[in-house]
């Protein structure tokens, strides 16, 4: 099934790369959108570099990161990564992404309360990334579908905060859980189960 994103992704990719390398429609290459093998390198990508290789005389890599500096801003696209591979990887906006991917599995047969929503906090995000996914934990709710987060001793607390222990994180990690389940969080993944069951029973008296 083919997200509307995709479309959208598509159509802004080949105008782009008509006024990038003056390519018209039959000899712009087929624009070809895969999955990446890990939430890394993205939620989306493409080899289109490597098919315009040859033909410009240019590395891929090089191709790749001309198509990410020139590629603006598209409704649903967070950003757009140019890996040293020469593959060009684009990270969606999540709950846009999330919702299309829920519909597409309800299509399959997989019942609505079977599904629920994660982020994917980490993961390749940059950790400003990271903290807006759980300020946005509401939103993502709101679109019907309980909501996991999974921030506990993640590197981008470590990169925020400047403590390298993953163990060390335990504050910071348990605080991150108690503010997501404020915002509509159902489901929590965490190392230090104890002080987040205290932390979130207060919490729950505070509101």
């Amino acid at each position: 099934m083919i997200l509307p994103v995709q479309e959208e992704l598509r159509a802004h990719l080949a105008r782009l790369l008509t006024a990038l390398y003056s390519l018209d429609e039959s000899s712009r290459p087929a624009i070809a959108l895969e999955y990446p093998p890990n939430r890394e390198l993205g939620d989306l990508g493409t080899p289109v570099a490597f098919e315009l290789a040859r033909r410009l005389r240019k590395a891929p890599r090089a191709i790749a990161q001309e198509i990410a500096e020139a590629f603006g801003s598209l409704d649903g696209v967070r950003r757009v990564a140019a890996a040293p591979n020469g593959y060009l990887n684009f990270f969606l906006e999540r709950r846009d992404f999330l919702i299309e991917r829920a519909r597409i599995a309800e299509a399959a047969g997989v019942a609505h309360d079977r599904i629920a929503f994660d982020p994917g906090i980490g993961f390749g995000k940059l950790p400003e990334e990271d903290v807006t996914l759980i300020a946005g934990t509401g939103r993502l709710a709101a679109a019907g579908h309980p909501v996991l987060i999974g921030a506990s001793r993640k590197s981008f607390i470590g990169r925020l905060t400047g403590i390298e222990s993953a163990r060390e994180r335990a504050p910071a990690s348990v605080w991150l859980a108690v503010e997501a389940a404020r915002r509509g969080a159902a489901i929590l993944r965490v190392h230090d189960v104890a002080a987040t069951c205290q932390a979130l029973a207060i919490s729950a008296m505070m509101r």
